[in-house]
């Protein structure tokens, strides 16, 4: 692959990976799951993390995680 399609292709996931997650958020209710294909071990769980990656926070309140 050249450099042209892979960073066709990382877009494309990337897009793809935003547009599950806004589905999730404005369609799910809060611990909802979602089975996907029928299969046990691939399935959309909605929660939310209370700080950014691994759970880090900067301070508190609401603009902790910004």
């Amino acid at each position: 692959m050249n450099k042209r399609n892979v960073a066709l292709l990382i877009l494309l996931l990337l897009a793809i990976d935003q547009a599950i997650k806004i589905y999730v958020k404005t369609h799910f209710y809060y611990g909802e799951e979602y089975y996907v294909f029928g299969l046990d071990w691939f399935r959309l769980h909605f929660l939310e993390n209370p700080g950014m990656a691994w759970g880090f926070k900067f301070g508190d309140g609401y603009l902790a995680k910004l």
